[in-house]
């Protein structure tokens, strides 16, 4: 259990500082806020789609499917 108790620690550490980052530094600490959130996401998207060029960028639409 040794092994699978420093894996799991490392996880759950991973897990908060991952959720610190994203509640914090991209949603500025408004996750419960489902418009905020849907909000910046599309903005951060057409950040991305603006700045990245066409033909390095994947768009994935999930409607499309595989």
């Amino acid at each position: 259990m040794g092994k699978f108790n420093r894996k799991w620690r490392l996880m759950l550490q991973t897990y908060d500082y991952t959720q610190e980052v994203v509640s914090q530094e991209f949603f500025h600490d408004r996750v419960k806020y489902r418009e905020y959130c849907k909000h910046i996401f599309n903005e951060w998207n057409e950040e991305v789609k603006r700045t990245v060029l066409s033909d390095r960028l994947l768009v994935f639409e999930v409607s499309v499917g595989w």
